[in-house]
């Protein structure tokens, strides 16, 4: 398994690696990823489960921190 996206995440999270930074490593690993699926080195259902959880760590990306609010 590898560690480096969970890595990187919690480098884009703690603020060590820019928004850019994070999208460009995202894409490679999609890119990758489809490369390896064309290439018959994953199946099908690993290719869902591995794009799933890139997906995500994008997702993460561009989520905003829940801001607790008053309502009147």
């Amino acid at each position: 398994m590898n560690h480096e996206p969970k890595i990187l995440h919690k480098k884009f999270i703690d603020g060590e690696i820019s928004r850019q930074e994070f999208d460009e490593y995202i894409q490679m690993e999609l890119s990758k990823l489809e490369d390896e699926l064309m290439e018959g080195a994953i199946t099908p259902d690993e290719h869902i489960e591995r794009y799933n959880e890139i997906i995500e760590r994008e997702a993460e990306m561009h989520a905003e921190a829940f801001q607790p609010h008053e309502h009147i």
